[in-house]
């Protein structure tokens, strides 16, 4: 009997909780994907030390509205903060779940840094690790608030315009997982695309580069593409570069390669104080146009502009990295052949110090398979 009643009150708290449940689920039904606002792109401004201004902007499902567009913003301490203010602006459920980019003007860049709003974010289990990073000329509002013509909702074009592609792999291009490897890793230097608005449109105009999470310089694009080879790229950009002409010494010949293939070796010698860097780089590819004064049907000429373009991307190269070197930056990662040689627990100031004393031997072995447009031929 006591059993059978045990029973009975069993059966009659789970039908109690089964009412309760079903009331909760009547009163907070989840939202349908009309009700939802989806954030494609967050922006932020620099305020002051303490204070950061969060834009979002938010795809406009119905065809009839006139921007595709809608942008809202707030005034927080951190992102998290400032989208639940952001949420109170809006008629719609507002999350990130489908973001695709995130911005980040000059001043904020370069002021107070990348490094905590990204690992706040990064936490955030409904953002997805291959969200695009991108910092802007001027401010995030102006770029995020101006109208672009012939161009898809906000998020989808930006997405475009940093997805990485042969034409713009002048620099990596950044996803908040690279960035955080990069920031933690201990051993190189993220880098941003830099962006800037031009002709009512969007572009990469060079590479940020970023140390502790701050951006302290640009890559020039000429510069960047010759750097790209040290990350493993093999499929490169065209390239232009100007030689001496030995026939008229007052003016310099152009020539434009497009790679076919490029391999790159990296080793290094001597010690921790002064370690050498050798930079072998092997390419192969077209010499699509050329405005000296060789005859390129000679061989030997052909061989001479060859050499020509192998001693200026040497030169330029040792030039792009001593540059880097002077301004403690290592976007390559020559810290981490550093560490390898290290016996003992690693950190960024060890490598910046022993890094500062290295020396960078280059050497470019360049095969010209054919060639096309010759201007300038005496």
């Amino acid at each position: 009997m006591k059993r059978k009643w045990v029973s009975i009150q069993f059966i009659l708290c789970a039908a109690l909780l089964a009412g309760v449940g079903g009331c909760s689920k009547e009163h907070y039904e989840r939202p349908t994907l009309e009700d939802l606002g989806l954030i494609s792109v967050i922006g932020f401004d620099y305020l002051d030390d303490k204070h950061l201004k969060m834009f979002a902007a938010i795809p406009q499902s119905s065809q009839g509205k006139k921007n595709k567009t809608q942008i809202f913003d707030a005034t927080a301490s951190i992102p998290h903060q400032a989208l639940l203010r952001l949420s109170s602006k809006s008629e719609k459920t507002v999350t990130m779940a489908q973001m695709r980019v995130v911005l980040f003007s000059e001043e904020f860049a370069r002021k107070k840094g990348l490094k905590d709003t990204m690992i706040s974010l990064y936490r955030d289990p409904l953002i997805g690790d291959n969200v695009f990073i991108g910092i802007v000329e001027g401010t995030v509002e102006e770029l995020m608030k101006a109208r672009y013509k012939n161009t898809e909702e906000l998020g989808v074009f930006l997405n475009d315009v940093l997805h990485p592609r042969r034409e713009t792999s002048f620099q990596p291009h950044l996803t908040i997982h690279d960035f955080i490897f990069h920031t933690t890793g201990e051993t190189s230097d993220p880098v941003a695309p830099f962006l800037k608005r031009s002709e009512g449109s969007i572009q990469i105009a060079s590479g940020a580069v970023l140390k502790h999470g701050k951006m302290v310089d640009v890559i020039k694009p000429d510069e960047g593409k010759l750097i790209v080879p040290l990350f493993g790229i093999k499929r490169l950009p065209s390239v232009e570069l100007s030689i001496a002409d030995e026939k008229e010494r007052n003016r310099r010949a152009e020539a434009i390669i497009d790679y076919i293939s490029t391999t790159c070796r990296i080793m290094v010698s001597g010690d921790l104080q002064r370690p050498v860097f050798q930079i072998n780089m092997s390419m192969k590819g077209n010499l699509l146009a050329y405005t000296g004064s060789k005859d390129l049907e000679n061989p030997d000429q052909m061989n001479a502009v060859q050499e020509q373009l192998e001693k200026e991307m040497e030169k330029n190269l040792t030039k792009t990295l001593i540059k880097l070197q002077k301004k403690g930056l290592d976007p390559v990662g020559f810290g981490e052949y550093l560490r390898a040689k290290y016996d003992g627990e690693w950190s960024r100031e060890k490598g910046d110090d022993y890094l500062a004393n290295a020396v960078f031997h280059t050497r470019v072995a360049l095969k010209l398979i054919r060639y096309g447009t010759i201007s300038g031929k005496k």
